[in-house]
């Protein structure tokens, strides 16, 4: 059954396409999903930015160990060739130094290797798994927001604005954090050979790490608080409900998941939907 309207009754349809209303309670009303009468709690937690990273790397475990271990030997090559070469190339016999550089090209082409495989992983990443993280936020969010608690407001309009907003920051948020996670073996190694060169030097990494982390999580703090004051004041924007139902109502093939899935994906600001509700 799909719901087409709200008020003191909610107006449903059925599968046959037949009208009929219900009486349900304010409180149950809330955990119900726009699309289809279902629990909405898994719903919103799937919108939950820590969710969204948390199921793409338990989906994707080939994809990040080979992510992790490109970076890994790519870290590995790229520190040890400037101390190989201080530490043991001026002091190898001329014999030895054609034999020595060939060792150190073979190290390079190697490395040329990782990053290459590195880079197209990353490409992978963001065609793949980043459009179905996509599609699976887009209607949990719609969903969310169509069942707010007050129904009396102005219009939805702004309410996708700042959503668009976030789905520009999105991908630099999540690549962010993958990339964090593709730099630790880079940030190990490098802690090792300054420490093993330079000595307590190594402290000066330590805390630029340490500092950059700080200013993570105050940033982090600073965006929650600014998207709950966004928050308070979205509350009234259910006022065009009957006008994005009777849109999606124009999909005459609704209970096709898959093409539901499609639809809210690709529509744009010049969709049927955008459109009724501008």
């Amino acid at each position: 059954m799909v719901c087409v309207s709200g008020g003191q009754k909610i107006k449903l349809v059925n599968a046959r396409g037949e009208l009929c209303y219900v009486e349900i309670e304010d409180e149950y009303l809330k955990e119900l999903s726009a699309f289809s009468i279902l629990p909405l709690n898994k719903v919103v937690d799937s919108i939950r930015v820590k969710n969204i990273i948390k199921n793409s790397l338990s989906m994707n475990k080939i994809f990040y160990t080979k992510y992790f271990f490109s970076s890994l030997f790519m870290a590995i090559f790229a520190l040890t060739i400037p101390v190989f070469s201080n530490l043991f190339y001026d002091k190898l016999v001329p014999s030895a130094s054609v034999s020595s550089l060939f060792g150190v090209a073979i190290i390079v082409a190697v490395f040329i290797v990782f990053e290459f495989i590195l880079r197209t992983s990353k490409d992978i990443y963001q065609s793949i798994t980043a459009r179905q993280d996509d599609v699976d936020i887009d209607i949990a969010f719609l969903e969310a927001v169509l069942y707010s608690k007050k129904k009396n407001g102005r219009s939805m309009s702004s309410a996708f604005v700042l959503w668009n907003e976030f789905q520009k920051i999105k991908p630099v948020l999540l690549n962010s954090i993958f990339q964090r996670i593709a730099d630790i073996p880079i940030f190990i190694i490098f802690l090792i050979v300054i420490y093993v060169n330079l000595g307590l030097v190594v402290i000066v990494p330590v805390t630029m790490f340490i500092v950059s982390i700080i200013i993570s999580l105050v940033n982090h703090h600073y965006t929650n608080e600014l998207m709950n004051k966004q928050k308070e004041g979205q509350k009234n924007r259910n006022i065009f409900i009957s006008e994005v139902f009777l849109s999606i109502k124009m999909i005459h093939t609704l209970n096709n998941q898959g093409l539901l899935f499609d639809w809210v994906n690709t529509s744009n600001e010049q969709s049927y939907l955008n459109l009724k509700i501008r």
